[in-house]
């Protein structure tokens, strides 16, 4: 469905243990880009410039 309406990137988050992935839409399919794991800072360049831990997203 995201991909049918065309949203270039998709970020699903993943519990119990916080995880961000990064998926990219080429061809009509999603892509996976990257993996933002609880406890590291992953940087992206891509859709906006971002330094993130999904650790300090969690209450």
């Amino acid at each position: 469905m995201v991909a049918e309406a065309a949203v270039p990137y998709f970020w699903p988050w993943f519990d119990p243990a916080p995880r961000l992935a990064v998926y990219e839409l080429e061809d009509d399919r999603f892509l996976e880009r990257t993996n933002a794991l609880a406890g590291a800072t992953t940087h992206l360049d891509f859709p906006i410039p971002i330094a993130i831990d999904p650790a300090t997203l969690v209450r």
